[in-house]
């Protein structure tokens, strides 16, 4: 286990959840990976895109700090600092960064098709 890492009664806990943004590109670390759920830190640097990309799993994307344009299958969102978005399993997605932004990436390893009503 790394440090800062606890599994308290069967349960996950890390205390440093944070990403370092980086001066230019991405950073990206993986904090769980499991057969339920997969949790990743990104750190995206201003003015740093992420093409358009999809998941197969259902995800929870929240901006920890801050400000992302996000475009959804042509819509445009604005993410701000605390913004918690849903995306559904296969639906595209890209990022632009219009400041150093850190991203907290929850991927849901169901099947979504049983799980969302």
């Amino acid at each position: 286990m790394g440090e800062g890492e606890e599994k308290p009664s069967k349960g996950f806990l890390l205390r440093e959840a944070s990403a370092a943004t980086p001066r230019n590109g991405m950073l990206s670390r993986a904090l769980l990976d499991d057969a339920v759920t997969r949790v990743t830190l990104i750190g995206l640097a201003a003015g740093e895109r992420r093409a358009e990309h999809s998941s197969r799993f259902p995800a929870l994307l929240l901006l920890q700090g801050g400000s992302c344009e996000m475009h959804l299958a042509g819509d445009r969102v604005e993410l701000r600092q605390g913004s918690l978005m849903r995306l559904r399993a296969g639906l595209p997605y890209a990022l632009l960064a219009r400041e150093k932004s850190s991203l907290l990436l929850i991927l849901l390893k169901v099947d979504e098709e049983r799980w969302v009503p």
